[in-house]
Order: C-alpha cells, then sequence, then structure tokens
C-alpha cells in the first residue's frame, strides 16, 4: 500500500463511528435491528425510546454488550435534550441538530 493510502486508511479508522437510534428496542424487530447495527461495526445512541410500562420495569437492556438506557413518554423531552447534547454530531443521516425533532 503506498503511504498516501496508508493515511488515509489510518485516518478512516480513527473517525468517529456515526451512532445510530433505534427505538422499540424492547420488542423483537427493534432488538434485531440493534443487533444487527452492532455486528455491523456501528455504534448505538445508548437510549431508546419505549412504552412507559416497558421503562419502569426495566431500566435497562444490553446490546451486543452496549448498554442502553430505556427512556418512557414521561421523560422522553428531557432525555432527547441530552441525546442532542452528548451524540447530535455523531448521528447518522442527522439534519442539522436544530432541526432535529423527535
Amino acid at each position: 500500500m503506498r503511504s498516501s493510502e496508508s493515511m488515509q486508511a489510518s485516518a478512516l479508522s480513527d473517525a468517529p463511528k456515526p451512532q445510530i437510534m433505534v427505538n422499540s428496542m424492547v420488542g423483537k424487530m427493534g432488538q434485531a435491528v440493534a443487533d444487527a447495527t452492532r455486528r455491523a461495526g456501528l455504534e448505538l445512541v445508548p437510549y431508546t425510546l419505549c412504552a412507559s410500562d416497558m421503562a419502569a420495569a426495566n431500566k435497562h437492556l444490553m446490546v451486543e454488550g452496549q448498554k442502553i438506557e430505556l427512556v418512557g413518554p414521561e421523560t422522553r423531552d428531557e432525555a432527547i435534550g441530552a441525546i442532542k447534547e452528548k451524540v447530535c454530531d455523531k448521528l447518522l443521516g442527522r439534519p442539522p441538530c436544530s432541526r432535529i425533532h423527535m
């Protein structure tokens, strides 16, 4: 590999990975999408929006070794603000943070 190719490969491997937010990870489809995301080498946003009974029964779940916090409707707005602050620049396919309305 030429030195310029080696430098490009190194820069790509050092770049932060995009994060993907998957909601309703407590269901079969959400869990399958989250598992596939991790197996593909992508990062998950460590929060998932879910029903209040699910959030009350379980505060967290694990996806391929990553701890995910369950967020019910009662704390949704507050959590979305924190999510925007923490990971907005890493979200895959995101609009500008000011335009994210979840």
